[in-house]
């Protein structure tokens, strides 16, 4: 949260303290970035952009996510929205622990959910569900159909509208179907945590999990200690050795992992990275980011990354 104002004001090109640019009038016809987080989000947003005096070009909206019990905070007063901000909307739980679409797009048939998850002060995870895509025309279902269509003098364009889900009905009554569709990507992103288990009914079959390894047992790194002993001084803090976040891929059927929120103490003897941007591949790990990534794959037989910062996964279908 501490780098979300930074980041507004570098979309929204922070104006500091000027007040006579004259793009200003016109970046209120700008759609708002709309942001959502848990309780109080609104109040830092609004907090920091006024004690650094940041003009904005555009506008922001912020939608929080309460937790049962949560008390809506003094400061939701609408007199008192920063120039820039449009009054966002407080989003209650559909089900215990959990925000179920609380994003829908209709253009797109994305949705966005929330879960509660374990950490030492309240968090959330997220899941991101693509729609659904048309389906594929097998070779033969084109050669049937092709025949069909034929046989009436039909033009063979039809197959494309069959492909992009449309049922045509031939003059004799045949039924074309189109394929069956293919189920969109799910990418599970969560916080820090050392419990994310109340996400597993909304995580099934994701295409991706980013899941934090803050801790890992490495026998020369830690002389003395155990496994066990590890992950209990991890879990007292809220976090998650490389274990636990195999055994979370491996109860939603994920097909990728990507590891991320390292200790410290861990150095990352890979590929060198210094300010440079790359696609991350399976294997790039050397050294200790390697054992990491072993560790998860004791528990987890899909793949397993070691994210590091600026690079970037490549999520197909």
């Amino acid at each position: 949260m501490f780098g979300l104002v930074p980041l507004i004001a570098g979309i929204l090109n922070g104006l500091g303290g000027s007040t006579d640019d004259t793009r200003v009038e016109d970046s209120t016809m700008l759609s708002p970035i709309q942001i959502y987080g848990p309780k109080n989000l609104r109040g830092l947003v609004r907090t920091v952009l006024r004690a650094t005096y940041t003009h904005l070009l555009g506008r922001y909206v912020v939608h929080e996510l309460h937790f049962p019990g949560d008390q809506v905070p003094g400061y939701e007063n609408v007199t008192a929205l920063h120039p820039n901000e449009i009054h966002g909307m407080n989003i209650q739980q559909t089900s215990p622990g959990l925000w179920e679409g609380f994003i829908r797009d209709a253009d797109t048939g994305i949705t966005v959910s929330a879960g509660e998850i374990q950490h030492s002060i309240p968090s959330l995870g997220f899941v991101v569900q693509e729609g659904e895509f048309p389906g594929k025309l097998t070779s033969e279902m084109v050669k049937t159909y092709t025949t069909h269509i034929k046989t009436y003098g039909l033009p063979l364009n039809i197959l494309s509208r069959i492909q992009t889900g449309e049922t045509i009905t031939l003059p004799g009554g045949e039924v074309l179907s189109p394929p069956p569709t293919r189920p969109g990507r799910k990418i599970v992103i969560l916080g820090d945590t050392s419990d994310p288990s109340k996400l597993i009914p909304l995580s099934q079959d994701a295409t991706v999990v980013v899941h934090e390894a803050t801790n890992a047992y490495i026998p020369e790194l830690d002389a003395g200690m155990t496994y066990e002993m590890v992950k209990e001084r991890t879990v007292s803090r809220g976090h998650s050795t490389p274990q636990m976040a195999g055994q979370f891929a491996r109860e939603v059927a994920a097909k990728t992992l990507l590891l991320n929120h390292f200790s410290a103490r861990y150095a990352d003897d890979g590929e060198p990275s210094s300010g440079k941007k790359a696609l991350l591949r399976e294997g790039h790990e050397n050294a200790v980011m390697a054992q990491i990534r072993d560790l998860a794959k004791m528990e987890f037989d899909g793949t397993v990354v070691c994210a590091r910062d600026l690079w970037t996964w490549e999520i197909l279908g």
